[in-house]
């Protein structure tokens, strides 16, 4: 049950850190919500069930790769029905993780990036990135990692915010190009307008003013508009990559977005 990591962590506010960037941070100092909206509580647990069975079993290692301000973490500790899982949340950013330290001290909390996970291979009976891997440089890079360190049998999931149309495609592009030139304040005041009108653009989070707060509904505006690269795939796309890296997939929803979990088969050498 004892995880084993590559190198020895810096302790950074208590938590194991193996990374030197501090990426998110004005991100989650803003945005941070102080309620999770139940929407969004509802769709992480659909993502969820596929691992409820296996998680369960309990003694299991799971991994939540990408944690954010712990919608998964909050959710793992309720759902589970046996106690004796370890649970882990990895985040790029440490504000966040310094935030929610107390609201989930039975989680094991790390400092990291998923490009570069700081465990040595099979670790983990479940491992799951949800929405992060299109932020990183490489996705499919990130994912080889997380194949890396889940042992033979384990379960690996991922949500992926999917292709778009060329039309919307386009329009991403063209807002983010602009954040980009804005700075991040202008980049707030602009995805302030459009908070109002988040409930009629198209996007999975399904929250609008009617069911989330405004800090809510602006951290959805800002990951979708404030990054300079954000990877859309097609579900075909993430079904080679889980052939690539030798999973069986147990589970695909092909609609927006994108959710598949895969069972590793044997042992992957990224």
């Amino acid at each position: 049950m004892s995880i084993k990591f590559k190198e020895e962590p810096i302790l950074k506010n208590d938590i194991p850190s193996f990374s030197h960037q501090e990426s998110f941070e004005e991100h989650w100092n803003v945005n941070e919500p102080v309620v999770i909206p139940e929407q969004k509580l509802n769709v992480a647990e659909s993502f969820l069930q596929p691992a409820l069975d296996l998680l369960n079993e309990g003694n299991k290692n799971v991994l939540d790769a990408g944690c954010g301000n712990g919608v998964h973490l909050k959710l793992l500790r309720e759902k589970s029905l046996n106690q004796k899982n370890k649970v882990f949340g990895l985040d790029i950013s440490l504000s966040v993780l310094s935030k929610i330290q107390r609201l989930f001290p039975s989680c094991r909390l790390i400092h990291a990036d998923v490009s570069d996970l700081p465990f040595e291979q099979e670790q983990f009976d479940i491992t799951f990135s949800y929405g992060v891997l299109a932020y990183t440089p490489d996705p499919f890079k990130a994912f080889r990692e997380v194949v890396r360190v889940t042992k033979p049998g384990g379960l690996i999931g991922l949500w992926m915010y999917p292709q778009k149309s060329w039309f919307q495609q386009f329009l991403f592009n063209s807002v983010r190009k602009t954040t980009n030139a804005l700075g991040h304040r202008g980049t707030i005041f602009l995805a302030d307008l459009i908070v109002p009108f988040l409930g009629i653009l198209p996007t999975s989070s399904g929250l609008s003013l009617r069911n989330a707060s405004w800090k809510a509904c602006r951290e959805v505006v800002l990951v979708n508009i404030s990054p300079s690269t954000l990877y859309f795939p097609t579900s075909s796309e993430i079904l080679d990559w889980c052939a690539n890296c030798n999973l069986q997939v147990v589970h695909i929803d092909r609609e927006n977005p994108i959710t598949i979990w895969g069972q590793k088969q044997n042992r992957f050498d990224a």
